[in-house]
C-alpha cells in the first residue's frame, strides 16, 4: 500500500501534538482527528476519492437513486403535516460527500414541483467541489452554508436537518477493561521512524464517569463517541424548529455494548478492504465505528429534541413508499432503467448492510411555546 504525498507531513504534525502533550501521548480522538480531518492531510480533506467502486466505501446513496427519492417524498410529508409553506423551510445536508443524495433528492423536489431550499454544510474543499460538480450536471443549485451560517439561519428559518452516515464520522475515544479498572487508549510514538505506538492509561474524567460503573466484562473494548453527541446538543441548540434525520449504521448500547463484542466496532476502509489498524495507513483509510443510538437519542431528547421515530433503514424505507417505487413493466431490457432502479431497491432493502444494520432515527424539535 503506497502512501500519498500528504502522509509525512500529517505523521510529523501528529508526532508534534504527542511531543507537546504533558504524557508523551495524545487521545485516540486527537489522533483520529487529525487522521480524518487535519486541513491539509487529513482523509477526507484530500483530493482522493473516497465513496464508490474507485473508492474505499460505499454509502447508501451510491445505491441508485431511490434513497434520495424517498426521503425527499418524506421530508414533503413532514412538511405538508405540519402546515409549513416551503419557501419557509430548508432543507439541511450536513456532510454531503459526493453530493449523489443531494442531487437524488433535489431532482425529487422538482419532480414533486416542491421549491423548498436545499442547504449543503460540507467541511472538506474537495467535496464540496465533488458535489457542487455533481449539482452542476443536473442543472440544481443548493445553498452552501458554514457551520456559523447554519446557526444564524436555524435561528429563524425551520429546518429539517439529514445526518447521512455523519455521526459515524466523528472522532471517538477507545476504552477497555483491564483487571478490573477502565483505560483509555492514547497514541505515542512507535518505535519506527514513523510509526506509532499504543499507550493504554487510566481513563479520568467525564468519560470515567459515564463508563467506568457498568457492568463491563473483563478484557471488554468499546468505543464511545461523544464529539457526535456534542455535535446533536449544537444542532438542536442552534435549531428554532424543525427535524432532524440521523441515517448511519449502529444499534442500541444493549447490543453495541454487550459482553458477545468484545473488541468494540472499530474499522479502518481502504480500496473496500476492512481491518482494524488504525496505524496502518494514517490519513489514508477510513476510521469509524458504531454508532450508539441510546446515546444520541438521550443526548438529543436533553436538548431539545422529541423523538419521532427510530428503526432499522429497511422499516423507515418501506413506511416512507419505497415499495411504490417499484414498476412491475421493465420492458424486458434488464439493464434499462426500469430494471436498475428495482435492482437498487431490494438492495436497499435486502442487503445485510444495509437493510438492518443501518438505523434511522428522526426527531422534532418544536418551537419555543408550541
Amino acid at each position: 500500500m503506497s502512501h500519498y504525498r500528504g502522509s509525512a507531513n500529517l505523521i510529523q504534525h501528529i508526532y508534534d501534538q504527542i511531543d507537546r502533550s504533558g504524557r508523551k501521548a495524545i487521545p485516540f480522538s486527537t489522533y483520529m482527528e487529525s487522521c480524518l480531518y487535519h486541513p491539509e492531510y487529513g482523509y477526507y480533506m484530500t483530493p482522493r476519492m473516497k465513496i464508490g467502486k474507485d473508492g474505499d466505501f460505499y454509502t447508501s446513496s451510491s445505491i441508485g437513486t431511490v434513497m434520495g427519492e424517498t426521503l425527499a417524498s418524506y421530508i414533503v410529508k413532514r412538511i405538508d403535516a405540519e402546515g409549513w409553506k416551503d419557501g419557509e423551510v430548508a432543507i439541511v445536508e450536513w456532510g454531503a460527500g459526493n453530493g449523489n443524495m443531494a442531487v437524488h433528492a433535489m431532482l425529487e423536489l422538482e419532480r414533486m414541483k416542491r421549491p423548498i431550499r436545499y442547504a449543503i454544510v460540507e467541511q472538506s474543499p474537495y467535496h464540496r467541489e465533488l458535489a457542487g460538480a455533481a449539482l452542476d450536471a443536473n442543472g440544481l443549485r443548493a445553498e452552501w452554508w458554514s457551520s456559523a451560517e447554519f446557526a444564524r439561519r436555524a435561528a429563524r428559518t425551520k429546518i429539517v436537518l439529514i445526518a447521512n452516515e455523519l455521526l459515524d464520522a466523528f472522532p471517538v475515544e477507545r476504552l477497555r477493561v483491564k483487571e478490573g479498572r477502565l483505560e483509555q487508549l492514547h497514541v505515542a510514538r512507535g518505535n519506527n521512524a514513523d510509526g506509532f505506538a499504543p499507550a493504554w492509561l487510566p481513563a479520568e474524567g467525564a468519560i470515567a464517569d459515564r463508563y467506568g460503573k457498568l457492568p463491563w466484562t473483563e478484557g471488554q473494548q468499546f468505543e464511545a463517541n461523544d464529539a457526535a453527541l456534542a455535535w446533536l446538543r449544537r444542532m438542536a441548540a442552534a435549531m428554532s424548529e424543525g427535524y432532524m434525520i440521523a441515517i448511519d449504521y449502529g444499534d442500541e448500547a444493549d447490543e453495541l455494548f454487550g459482553a458477545h463484542r468484545m473488541n468494540g466496532t472499530f474499522v479502518c476502509y481502504y480500496k473496500h478492504r476492512a481491518h482494524d489498524d488504525a496505524f496502518l495507513l494514517p490519513g489514508e483509510q477510513d476510521m469509524t465505528a458504531h454508532v450508539d443510538f441510546t446515546a444520541c437519542i438521550a443526548a438529543g431528547e436533553e436538548a431539545g429534541l422529541e423523538s419521532v421515530s427510530y428503526g432499522t433503514q429497511k422499516q423507515f424505507l418501506v413506511e416512507a413508499g419505497i415499495l411504490e417505487r417499484l414498476q412491475n413493466d421493465w420492458g424486458g431490457d434488464p439493464f434499462g432503467e426500469t430494471a436498475r432502479r428495482n435492482r437498487a431497491i431490494r438492495q436497499l432493502l435486502l442487503s445485510d448492510q444495509m437493510s438492518e444494520l443501518f438505523k434511522v432515527w428522526i426527531a422534532r424539535k418544536k418551537a419555543t411555546g408550541a
